[in-house]
């Protein structure tokens, strides 16, 4: 938006000079973004060099402005900038600390920029200042109070933790309230520019004029001023909202961290819980059975615990080959996969330790389940089978899904050192329980570091990437795995954003209609103005010669001769004023009929002022059926355009003949004349509304005459060209047959 509006308004120092700062500025934001990709030394010290240059470049032109001299280059500036590269080196580079850096550049930029807030200042406080020299002041006021409080926060606040010191401590906030009062700035330097052409002054004084001309031209009504403004509040609200974005997706990361941490532990004790009770009845079995040895006794303190049947199927003995003892209700079945893995576990360990199986089909088809259990030995030590229990892992995955919320949340119970899943939401199917390695493989490579903490990869159950924590479940071989996916993130920052998008596409909504609004407003006036100005200027002349011959003398044979083509030029003004009302309130209605070309040409050139100039040449064209109106408003038009404006020594040729375009037959009229004292209009101008070339001023004319032929074309489908030549003019009509 800068740069259009020094395209159209050439000199404005100010404003290129903002634009080089902007460029520079955003090219340092852009090298600290891309940090990781680029060596140390081009972010530390390039990054902060050219952010703090911005400022360096602004003053010369701020000065030049205030005080009304010639711009000089800024070198005590330079020489700031240039002082603290060694800075940023050293704890760049040498010894990384952040805040350090932040220090030097927060002082720097207050330093730079209190300058100019100084030099604004001064200004600010004259007489008679404007609202924009006072905004930029308190804008550039604003900065550096900033800064220096952020020194002041850096200087006193508590050390970055060692692993964090060389980290750039810059937050996206901000990065934010850069860029808003960069905004903020370039508006109040536009509005500075438009107020010094307002003035009729520029850097040296001196009006230019034909600045000024090109700026009303393009800009009436200050249109650019106010468009520049919207653009910049839109830039302010996607960069709000894009930053806000970062910030929500992070604090929303963090809480859903935070809340899969709760969760896990919660999901840890509760397995612990769980596992202990399951335990203790094992224990308890176990301590029964050695003191009495008696299976039937064993099995009636079996039915005797109050044992929590949501979670333990059953209670069981197994011999030592592995066949089962207990209940003597269940029917014997052979030694089990499951059963003759647990055995040798406990045959091979001395130690009483807990063994928990891999899940497996249970007794009832369609059922799986996993065993706990725990060695029975006997009197002299020896091993004497396995006291066991069933848990039902559906048990456990219910409480998961009770506490988890995200819908691609996932929890893992796994075995540590099966790497299998003993209990997981979503419930994998029936192939998947046995399959080591339900989790991504770089979890493995984290548990043997520590015994809890966080890693994000994708599961090879559902392939879909999370970010998990995980926890040992106690003295257990087990391990809680909990994650939520992108998706579960993503769906929280939206819900979090969502009146927050609501409410700046609402004012951005606002505004850029109530700025339509002032734009339509401007035009209509605008254009006012120029049709008032139209009719003072094309009708003051008609009016002296009528002034004229109405006076005591008498009325001479020439002086009414002008008298009446004065009425006739002021009645061909009003008449296509009215057209024109006509034509935009689409009072026109296109009626077509059968029209005798050659004859509406002929007619034409006969009641033109001057029939004499005019050549037909009609070979082979048919008549058209087309509104006759609407078609005499165009050749009429084209008639006296080329009669008005075209070279008085060169007659003027209408030629017609048939010619088909875009496959459909049609008629084309071409009126050709030399170019007149007028020269050559616009050709992107040309059907334009009070559109008048330099040279046509000197004959009475609306400007409003090939605007309404163009607009009448396109009502009959007709197509109307502007075809000039170096030595002639020609506008060209194709009429559909």
């Amino acid at each position: 938006m800068l740069s259009i509006f020094a395209r159209f308004l050439p000199g404005t120092l100010l404003v290129c000079r903002w634009i080089i700062a902007v460029l520079v500025l955003s090219l340092g934001f852009f090298l600290s973004g891309i940090g990781t990709m680029l060596p140390a030394g081009v972010i530390v010290i390039g990054a902060n060099v050219m952010l703090l240059s911005a400022g360096v470049i602004v003053y010369p032109c701020i000065a030049s402005y205030c005080e009304v001299r010639t711009m000089a280059p800024d070198w005590r500036g330079w020489g700031l900038v240039m002082l603290t590269i060694p800075a940023f080196w050293y704890w760049g580079l040498i010894e990384p600390n952040g805040s350090f850096r932040s220090m030097i550049f927060s002082l720097v930029t207050a330093a730079i920029n209190g300058r100019t807030a100084l030099l604004l200042g001064r200004v600010a406080l004259r007489r008679g200042c404007g609202a924009p020299t006072r905004g930029m002041a308190l804008l550039f006021a604003t900065l550096t109070t900033w800064m220096v409080l952020r020194f002041i926060v850096i200087v006193f606040g508590a050390p970055s933790p060692l692993d964090l010191r060389g980290a750039n401590p810059t937050t996206w906030m901000t990065v934010f309230g850069y860029i808003v009062i960069m905004s903020l700035m370039s508006v109040c330097v536009m509005w500075l520019e438009v107020n010094r052409l307002k003035e009729g002054r520029t850097g040296n004084g001196t009006l230019r004029a034909r600045n000024l001309s090109e700026f009303v031209k393009y800009f009436r009504n200050k249109l650019l001023l106010l468009w520049s403004a919207v653009s910049v509040l839109i830039v302010c609200v996607v960069s709000m909202l894009g930053i806000g974005y970062v910030n929500i997706r992070e604090a929303e990361k963090s809480r859903l961290i935070r809340s899969a941490e709760q969760v896990n532990d919660a999901f840890v004790e509760h397995t612990i819980l769980i596992f202990g009770q399951i335990d203790t009845v094992l224990r308890s079995v176990k301590g029964f059975h050695l003191r009495t040895n008696s299976l039937i006794e064993t099995e009636s303190f079996l039915r005797t615990l109050d044992t929590d049947q949501s979670n333990i199927d059953g209670v069981y003995l197994l011999a030592s080959d592995g066949r089962e003892l207990l209940p003597y209700t269940m029917a014997p079945r052979g030694v089990t996969a499951t059963n003759r893995e647990m055995v040798q576990f406990h045959r091979a360990t001395n130690s009483d330790r807990v063994f928990i199986s891999p899940v497996g089909p249970g007794r009832v088809p369609g059922q799986y389940h996993f065993q706990i259990s725990r060695r029975l030995d006997n009197p002299d030590g020896s091993f004497n089978g396995v006291v066991l229990a069933t848990v039902n892992p559906v048990s456990l995955s219910r409480y998961y899904r009770d506490l988890t919320a995200g819908s691609q949340s996932s929890v893992s119970l796994l075995g540590i050192g099966d790497r299998k899943l003993r209990a997981r939401i979503p419930m994998p199917s029936a192939d998947r329980w046995a399959t080591p390695d339900a989790v991504a493989s770089q979890f493995w490579d984290a548990m043997h570091t520590a015994p809890s903490g966080r890693f994000e990869g994708s599961s090879p159950l559902d392939t879909i990437r999370r970010l998990f924590v995980y926890r040992k479940v106690g003295a257990f071989p087990l391990v809680m795995v909990t994650g939520f996916s992108n998706d579960d993130l993503h769906r929280g920052v939206r819900e979090r954003m969502k009146w927050l998008v609501i409410i700046s596409l609402g004012i951005l909504t606002v505004t850029v209609l109530l700025a339509l609004q002032l734009t339509i407003e401007a035009r209509r006036r605008d254009e006012q103005d120029r049709f008032m100005s139209m009719l003072n200027h094309e009708l003051k002349t008609p009016l002296s010669i009528l002034r004229l011959a109405l006076g005591p003398q008498a009325m001479s044979t020439g002086v009414r001769k002008h008298a009446q083509r004065a009425v006739e030029d002021m009645n061909a003004v009003i008449e296509r004023c009215l057209q024109v009302d006509l034509l935009r309130h689409g009072r026109f209605s296109d009626r077509p009929e059968l029209i005798h070309l050659e004859a509406m040409l002929t007619g034409l050139r006969d009641s033109s002022r001057a029939p004499e100039r005019f050549t037909l040449r009609l070979t082979g064209c048919s008549d058209p059926v087309s509104d006759p109106q609407l078609l005499r408003i165009i050749l009429s038009n084209l008639f006296d355009n080329a009669l008005k404006y075209g070279s008085t020594d060169q007659e003027i040729v209408i030629a017609a003949g048939a010619a088909g375009r875009h496959g459909i037959p049609g008629v084309v009229v071409r009126a050709t004349n030399g170019i007149g004292p007028a020269g050559q209009p616009d050709a992107g101008r040309v059907f334009g509304k009070y559109y008048r070339a330099t040279g046509a001023h000197s004959s009475t004319g609306s400007g409003l005459g090939l605007y309404l032929a163009a607009n009448s074309a396109r009502l009959i489908n007709a197509e109307l060209r502007y075809l000039p030549t170096a030595t002639n003019i020609t506008f060209e009509l194709w009429i559909p047959l």
